[in-house]
């Protein structure tokens, strides 16, 4: 999960559900996979979903999509190679195109692109997956980005820290690229912060609450915002 890369391309995700089975089969077993071949990409983990909290909603009209999906690189400029457009559109030898083109047409909702590390902190070393993930989206108002970042250090993290059930957290910055996603997929650009924590447990209402004081000083700096618990997906076979 946290390789120290220089960027990381983040995708939250919604499938046409009576087709999920097949094209989480598709994600585990073709695409995934394929896109971990691209020379400078360190790592890729997906995650589904547990429970969206109640903050304020980042979208009015739609939740954060069901799954998560996001790779370490090495730096954003492994979006412009070769390898990475043949891989992702499975023009590789032995890979699928077919397949993967009619699965992108059940991506229903997509929202994210490229970020960039701007703050991190470790309480021991940091592991590629972890199991519970907690994921902020952060949407700054009027020229509070800056006051933003600084909320996180000051108030944000100490927080967390003292809640005990976190192991790494890393403050996220969106870069200019957002790669496009074919399949006439509904695609939004991501929120322009994002907090990845990843936690020792299960993330509950009550685990939040630490969040309430650092949340009151913040209210001038955030303009929208979603919490969003996360559990790793096994990267296997669907079920028969």
């Amino acid at each position: 999960m946290f390789d120290k890369g220089q960027a990381m391309l983040l995708w939250a995700l919604e499938c046409q559900a009576d087709m999920a089975p097949e094209w989480n089969e598709w994600y585990n077993l073709e695409h995934l996979p394929a896109l971990l071949r691209v020379p400078g990409f360190l790592s890729g983990n997906r995650y589904e979903k547990c429970k969206e909290f109640s903050l304020s909603s980042m979208y009015s009209n739609f939740t954060i999509p069901q799954y998560l999906s996001f790779y370490e690189l090495y730096d954003e400029n492994v979006l412009q190679s070769e390898a990475y457009h043949m891989n992702r559109n499975s023009q590789a030898p032995d890979m699928r195109p077919e397949w993967t083109k009619r699965m992108l047409t059940y991506i229903t909702k997509i929202m994210g692109g490229t970020y960039t590390p701007r703050s991190e902190i470790w309480l021991k070393n940091p592991e590629q997956s972890v199991e519970n993930l907690l994921a902020i989206y952060l949407e700054p108002s009027d020229n509070g980005l800056g006051d933003l970042d600084q909320w996180y250090a000051d108030r944000l993290l100490p927080c967390i820290q003292k809640s005990g059930i976190l192991t790494a957290s890393r403050l996220l910055g969106t870069q200019s690229s957002v790669p496009k996603v074919k399949g006439g997929v509904q695609q939004y650009a991501g929120p322009r912060r994002i907090v990845l924590t990843a936690m020792r447990e299960e993330v509950r209402d009550e685990s939040l609450s630490f969040l309430q004081e650092a949340w009151e000083e913040g209210r001038d700096y955030i303009g929208n915002a979603a919490a969003v618990s996360y559990y790793r997906m096994p990267l296997s076979r669907r079920k028969i």
